[in-house]
C-alpha cells in the first residue's frame, strides 16, 4: 500500500468513525422535560444496563439509572449550543419544517431554556407547556442548528403524537433533511407514515425513468421532496412464536414501491370488520 493509499484509507475510517449520531428516543415529550430535572437529582446508586455478549449487564453510577442512548439524549438537551452556521446550513430544511410541521419557531436563551412562538408572533410559551406534537418533533430542530455537526439522526417512533397529515408533511421534511446530507435511520408503526414515504418512492422512480419533472407539479411537490431509491432501505420487524422477532428486507418494485404485509393485513382485517358491520344494518 503506497503513502498516498494509506492515507486515502486513514481519512476515510475516521470519516466513518468520527461520524457523529443522534439517538432520539421515543417518548421524546416527557424526556424533553424530565432532563433538567435528572441531571439536577441524579442519584449515584442508580442502576443502568448494557449489552455486552448477549447478556444485560448492570452497569452502576455512569448513566445515572438510564441506558447509554437516552443518556446521551439527555447531555444533548442539557449541553445544547445554538450556532448559527448551522442554522444557515439548513435554512431551507428548517423554513420548511416551522411552515409546514410546527407552524412557529423554536428558540434557547442564555440560560438553556427552550421556548416555543407562533408563526405570527402572538404567543411565545416555555416549550415544555407547548404541545406534545411541537415536544416530539422539536430535538429535530435542536440537532440541525446545534454547535455538534450529526451526520445521522436515528429517530425511533417517528411519526409519535403527530396527526395524520403532519405525518405527510413530517416525511416531506426528512426526505428534504436526508438530501442535504444527513443519514437516518428510522422506525414507525404508522401506516399513514409508511404510505407517504413509499408514494415519494414510486414518484421518484417515474420521475427518473420518464425524465418529466413537470409530475411533481401535479403532486405538489419539489425536487427537495424526493427519494433517492439507490439510498432508502426498508426492514420490516415480523414478530414469532416463541417471543422473538426476525427482521424482513423489503425489496421494492419500481412500479408499486414496497409492500407492506403487516400494514395490509390490519386493514384488511378492518375492512372485513366494516363489510360485516354492513351485514348487521342491512338485517335490520
Amino acid at each position: 500500500i503506497t503513502n498516498d493509499s494509506l492515507y486515502l484509507f486513514r481519512n476515510v475510517l475516521q470519516r466513518l468513525l468520527g461520524e457523529e449520531s443522534l439517538y432520539l428516543p421515543a417518548s421524546r415529550t416527557g424526556l424533553m422535560l424530565l432532563y433538567r430535572d435528572f441531571f439536577a437529582n441524579k442519584a449515584d446508586d442508580a442502576i443502568s444496563f448494557r449489552i455486552e455478549d448477549g447478556e444485560l449487564l448492570a452497569n452502576k453510577e455512569r448513566y445515572g439509572g438510564l441506558t447509554q442512548p437516552i443518556y446521551e439524549f439527555l447531555r444533548f438537551l442539557q449541553t445544547y449550543t445554538e450556532d448559527e452556521e448551522s442554522r444557515t446550513m439548513y435554512q431551507n430544511e428548517l423554513s420548511f419544517f416551522e411552515a409546514n410541521i410546527i407552524e412557529g419557531h423554536i428558540s434557547v436563551n442564555k440560560q438553556g431554556n427552550f421556548s416555543y412562538q407562533e408563526k405570527d408572533g402572538s404567543n411565545t410559551v416555555p416549550l415544555h407547556l407547548a404541545s406534545a406534537m411541537i415536544n416530539e418533533v422539536a430535538p429535530l430542530e435542536l440537532a440541525l442548528t446545534s454547535e455538534m455537526l450529526y451526520g445521522r439522526l436515528i429517530i425511533d417512533e417517528a411519526e409519535a403524537s403527530l396527526h395524520p397529515q403532519k405525518q405527510l408533511q413530517f416525511v416531506r421534511f426528512l426526505n428534504r433533511i436526508n438530501n442535504s446530507g444527513i443519514k437516518l435511520i428510522i422506525s414507525t408503526h404508522s401506516d399513514t407514515f409508511v404510505s407517504k414515504l413509499n408514494n415519494l418512492y414510486v414518484l421518484s422512480e417515474a420521475i427518473r425513468r420518464k425524465k418529466d419533472d413537470a409530475l411533481l407539479q401535479r403532486f405538489h411537490l419539489q425536487k427537495e421532496d424526493l427519494i433517492r431509491p439507490e439510498s432508502l432501505f426498508v426492514y420490516e420487524f415480523v414478530f414469532q412464536n416463541g417471543g422473538k422477532s426476525v427482521v424482513k428486507k423489503i425489496t421494492p418494485s419500481a412500479e408499486a414501491g414496497f409492500q407492506f404485509d403487516l400494514f395490509a393485513k390490519s386493514a384488511m382485517e378492518l375492512y372485513e370488520e366494516a363489510l360485516r358491520l354492513g351485514e348487521i344494518q342491512l338485517d335490520d
